[in-house]
């Protein structure tokens, strides 16, 4: 670990403000050979925050969570509405697998609210960040099948309905039927995400020897530090580990071409 002062006795707060960069370095690269190394908010390079989980902790809405990870919370509710096939604009029987996606049946919104950072001010338009992190989670919610088409049909009437067509399957009909005992949503599978980042020791006046780290789980001031971070979400509730989706970040990188591109003549 670093010092408990920085330069001319400066406290560990006020140096790990001041100069980021290496007080993350001089702890991942002690001077001590004794120390191990370790990050400036004291876990260790592969070493994440331990989650806690809330269940139904909204009221208003049909399923809920608020899940901790340090001092980030998320709080999800989930909403069901219904919807007649008359209504949905060109409607037409297809394949019931890709309904759900056809027809846009499952939206996220994702808001990143005025307390979660202070680059969120109130009332502005939801950010670029947000509208992004939307798209990944509708991305994951399709690639993963976590919700079965059938599991959000309701239909009642059958025999009436498919002896005034004269068939004998099932079929999705216009009349709805609803119970007082209703049935849990089954959810196919856990998927969860875990993201990683590497830290170099480049543009700091204390030579790293081109060594770097990778950071599991970062907090924000850990991602504005390092130069890429990937993120991977993994489902193994069927026993076997599957790979549901990778995504890479490169921001440092896109604003170097975005710098270079506005600079050239």
């Amino acid at each position: 670990m670093a010092s408990e002062g920085g330069p001319r006795g400066l406290p560990r707060a006020t140096f790990a403000k001041l100069s980021p960069h290496p007080y993350l370095l001089a702890n991942l690269e002690p001077s001590d050979e004794g120390t191990a190394p370790a990050r400036s908010n004291g876990r260790a390079p592969r070493a994440a925050r331990p989650p806690t989980v809330n269940n139904s902790s909204l009221t208003h809405a049909n399923g809920s969570s608020l899940v901790r990870c340090g001092d980030t919370t998320v709080i999800c509710g989930v909403r069901a509405e219904t919807i007649l096939t008359s209504d949905i604009p060109n409607f037409r029987p297809s394949n019931r697998k890709t309904e759900l996606k056809d027809y846009d049946l499952l939206v996220p919104n994702l808001e990143l609210a005025t307390g979660c950072s202070p680059q969120f001010l109130p009332g502005q338009p939801p950010t670029t960040l947000a509208q992004t992190l939307s798209t990944r989670v509708y991305s994951l919610l399709h690639a993963s099948k976590l919700v079965s088409p059938d599991d959000l049909r309701i239909c009642g009437g059958l025999a009436k309905y498919q002896a005034a067509q004269g068939s004998v399957g099932p079929r999705l009909g216009e009349d709805r039927l609803f119970s007082d005992d209703p049935v849990p949503l089954t959810i196919n599978g856990m998927p969860i995400a875990s993201t990683a980042a590497i830290f170099t020791g480049k543009d700091t006046d204390r030579p790293s020897d081109g060594k770097f780290w990778l950071l599991l789980d970062p907090d924000r001031l850990e991602e504005s530090l390092c130069d890429e971070a990937i993120t991977v979400v993994v489902d193994k509730s069927g026993g076997e580990t599957k790979i549901l989706s990778i995504t890479k970040h490169g921001e440092k990188r896109w604003d170097e071409f975005r710098s270079a591109i506005e600079e050239s003549p």
